[in-house]
């Protein structure tokens, strides 16, 4: 999201929005270019009744005269050569000049215009929604990439386009890029890559100090296999590498070896018999190859029904299952058809133990002697740790996904039904002067008559317009510690909170937004009847999303502010 401010009328700010929306459309990444927040040109004519009653004028007579003269009309079609052009009459109005010097009648001979007996504003229509950045009108240029264009290059290109644009456009003009995902998301692939490296590091470490060095080795060599099997079969199903299918591949490391050393162990058991390396090969890989098939497709078939989850939710999730079905997949043909060819070039028949291997070995029966002669023990402490585990499950809370963890929070200026949009505006400059005044914020993007553009998956899933309204969308300067927008918080609620007769509510990302979603897409699941929109309106002690139907509201959905439950 881009926005524009600075000194500068509604149509000066639009004039400069068009002109970097014709130099985006040139970027073929880019889905959508919105610009939001521009008002409408108005011109106001204010008629003087007794400067009409003076020149014997009726009012009837003054609207006939300035319709006749603002009007536009096709005039045909005329062939020149081997060209066609339509012909059009243009007589409207360009400017307010020019309907000041429209004649609306005559009175002593002389002609009347319509400047003689109005006061004629240049304006815009009564707003219904306004933008404004750090204080000053502003607009929004709202950009949506395709599908399936890299995020991180489309952004390059972008502030590449706004570098080249801003020599030319005036120096007053701010140009701010309020909202840009490729950041986060790049810093969150760079935390995901080095998790993923950490931990086949790890992965690789631990096997080399349980296991014989050689089987250690082959088993590490499933690692990149499975994850590169993994990697071509997202890119044939059309996903991309982020952070869902980078975390989704963290979660699945671990198990991809769990096939390779059931296979590699068992081959070496079978070496230790004294057997030939190829019959060990082929005698130690089948004898376990229905148990690993089996192992695999038991958690391949639990993570299949998430690939059948509809709406937002399943679309954005649906990288989890299928990245760690592909790997698993992976490990599981490499377990079978490398692991052993790996075993008989590589593993000698009497490998040595290590030490540490043997104590392990020697604690783990120790243990297991344990547990078998007090059996009644054992499952009496099993029995008490699952029903220990269920106490914690109220305490662990629901959401539809986790908090962001952003340096952006949002508050929402709420003024009685019926607050037309201009008491709403100076309200809302009170608390931008509040909000400017804190060091620890960097920028504030107000929003009046309605909320913002949904900049991040759970701020702002539904867009409404309610003139009583206003939303910010500030940004907290010191992103890097992580209880700083806590802290700005809870400095500004006892200053906004003293401004009489407005409610104010401090949100941030993740908190109210993914519950509302929820909500809304289990109605529309659901498959309730009627159902064309859901509207999210305040409510005493939450959230409430209305679900309308063609004539009336048929459901709603109260989502509670402190505990984020919520009820049909």
């Amino acid at each position: 999201m881009i926005n524009l401010s600075g000194p500068f009328s509604y149509r000066d700010l639009y004039r400069f929005a068009k002109y970097i929306k014709r130099d985006l459309e040139k970027i073929k990444e880019i889905m959508t270019l919105e610009i939001e927040g521009d008002q409408k040109r108005q011109v106001h004519v204010e008629v003087d009744q007794g400067r009409l009653s003076q020149y014997l004028i009726s009012l009837d007579e003054l609207i006939q005269q300035i319709r006749a003269e603002n009007i536009s009309l096709p005039g045909g079609h005329m062939d020149i050569s081997r060209r066609g052009y339509l012909i059009r009459t243009d007589e409207e109005f360009q400017g307010p000049l020019e309907i000041g010097e429209t004649m609306v009648g005559s009175f002593a001979e002389r002609p009347v215009f319509l400047k003689d007996l109005a006061h004629i504003e240049d304006t815009y229509e009564r707003p219904e929604f306004i933008v404004r950045f750090n204080g000053k009108p502003g607009l929004n240029l709202l950009i949506t990439q395709k599908p399936q264009a890299d995020l991180q290059a489309t952004s390059g290109q972008i502030r590449d386009h706004l570098e080249r644009l801003c020599v030319k456009l005036p120096s007053d003009l701010k140009v701010n890029v309020f909202s840009d995902q490729a950041l986060s998301v790049s810093q969150r692939l760079k935390d995901f890559r080095q998790n993923l490296i950490m931990g086949a590091v790890i992965v690789v470490l631990v096997t080399l100090v349980l296991m014989d060095t050689r089987m250690a080795l082959i088993i590490a060599f499933i690692l990149p296999l499975s994850i590169g099997f993994a990697l071509i079969m997202l890119y044939q199903f059309g996903h991309s590498l982020n952070q869902i299918t980078l975390a989704a591949m963290v979660i699945v490391l671990g198990m991809l070896v769990d096939n390779g050393i059931v296979v590699v162990e068992n081959i070496q058991r079978h070496l230790g018999l004294g057997k030939q390396r190829l019959r060990a090969a082929l005698d130690g890989s089948r004898e376990v190859m229905g148990a690993i098939i089996a192992s695999t497709l038991t958690t391949v078939l639990a993570f299949t029904p998430l690939l059948f989850m509809a709406g937002d939710t399943g679309q954005f999730i649906r990288g989890i299952p299928l990245t760690i079905i592909f790997a698993l997949s992976g490990s599981l043909m490499v377990a079978i058809f490398v692991s052993p060819l790996l075993s008989h070039r590589f593993l000698k028949s009497h490998p040595r133990k290590a030490k540490q291997e043997n104590m392990i070995i020697r604690s783990y029966l120790w243990l297991l002697g344990k547990a078998l002669n007090h059996k009644f023990i054992a499952l009496s402490m099993a029995l008490v740790a699952f029903i220990g585990s269920l106490a914690f499950i109220p305490r662990l809370g629901l959401q539809f996904f986790p908090k962001a963890e952003k340096d952006i929070f949002i508050i929402e200026a709420a003024l009685p039904q019926g607050t037309n949009i201009d008491t709403t505006l100076n309200v809302s400059r009170r608390i931008e002067k509040i909000l400017l005044g804190q060091k620890e914020i960097s920028n504030i993007m107000c929003h009046v008559g309605g909320n913002g553009p949904r900049i991040y998956y759970n701020i702002n899933p539904f867009r409404t317009r309610e003139p009583n309204k206003a939303q910010f969308f500030v940004m907290v300067d010191d992103a890097g510690e992580k209880a700083s927008t806590a802290r700005v918080i809870k400095n500004l609620r006892p200053l906004l909170q003293g401004i009489a007769g407005v409610r104010i509510e401090f949100l941030a990302p993740g908190k109210l937004g993914d519950r509302l979603t929820a909500v809304a897409e289990q109605v529309h699941q659901g498959g309730r009847t009627g159902v064309y929109d859901v509207v999210v309106t305040n409510q005493e002690g939450g959230k409430l999303a209305l679900f309308r139907g063609n004539s009336h509201r048929i459901g709603g959905a109260l989502v509670d502010e402190r505990t984020g439950e919520s009820r049909l």
